[in-house]
């Protein structure tokens, strides 16, 4: 009787990263658009809307079960980072421990623009105001007036 070979078995590893905002899931999509990632992985993203909603749609993501890790991408916001720490304390709290947010969070200082506009220069921003940043972004994405409206955001990462 001739020798029958195993099945493959295709499993990627099914990760979820919790963006803070539309900035945020907007990139990590276009990411994900570029296959940027192995395809060992399957990315899911999740948009929370906004930090405060971040660690309740963490804890829901990671007690679901169906995600080997859970991600969070945010911004560190403005001193003294009141809403970023908050994230932090209430991530390590439901994991009893107090470093577990370092492990999970993946963030941008001052915010997630800062990391958009160092694919075309090499830029410090101050701030995470949009006002404060228009020049600069309009400077290196030709985006006028940047508010973080979904129409600005789809042209500067379609660039």
């Amino acid at each position: 009787m001739p020798l029958r070979k195993l099945p493959i078995v295709l499993h990627k590893h099914k990760i979820c990263i919790i963006c803070e905002g539309d900035e945020e899931f907007d990139y990590l999509s276009c990411l994900k658009s570029l296959n940027v990632w192995n395809d060992n992985y399957e990315v899911v993203l999740d948009n929370a809307k906004g930090n405060g909603n971040i660690p309740a749609r963490y804890q829901d993501r990671y007690q679901s079960g169906s995600f080997e890790i859970v991600f969070i991408f945010c911004d560190t916001e403005r001193k003294p980072y009141e809403q970023f720490e908050d994230i932090k304390r209430k991530i390590n709290s439901f994991h009893g421990t107090y470093n577990a947010a370092k492990h999970v969070i993946f963030y941008g200082n001052p915010c997630t623009m800062q990391i958009i506009l160092s694919h075309w220069a090499d830029v410090t921003l101050n701030t995470p105001a949009k006002k404060r940043n228009a020049h600069l972004i309009f400077q290196y994405t030709g985006v006028h007036d940047y508010k973080g409206k979904a129409s600005q955001r789809k042209i500067i990462l379609i660039k």
